[in-house]
């Protein structure tokens, strides 16, 4: 079996403010990683947007600031220098995103939790 490393994730939400974040189970790092193997590249690259959800950013536990991989709509950047562009066909940004349903920040993404949803 190989190591896989620990993650954190951060939701990439706010400017000039600290982003809520969290750290991923060995199993959810499991997870992750079996997707990313499976992503194909990307045709072109799209830019985040500048305010509010861009997605989230991954962190290697020890690894200091410096990214992982970032997951944005559609699109998965993972890898040395920025990363290669690829495709998110796995649905990673879901996953991701109902991770932070889970954790309360359904708000954030313009999102929340089913059980919370009063419009009824």
């Amino acid at each position: 079996m190989t190591s896989r490393p620990a993650l954190r994730v951060e939701l990439d939400v706010f400017s000039g403010r600290t982003n809520p974040s969290w750290a991923l189970t060995p199993s959810e790092c499991e997870e992750i990683v079996t997707r990313l193997n499976r992503l194909a590249s990307a045709a072109a690259p799209t830019a985040p947007a500048s305010l509010g959800y861009r997605g989230f950013i991954l962190h290697r536990s020890g690894g200091g600031d410096t990214p992982w991989a970032y997951v944005a709509p559609g699109l998965v950047r993972h890898g040395a220098g920025g990363g290669r562009a690829l495709t998110d066909s796995e649905g990673i940004e879901e996953w991701l995103q109902q991770q932070a349903i889970a954790r309360g920040y359904g708000s954030l993404i313009g999102r929340i939790r089913p059980e919370e949803d009063r419009s009824w």
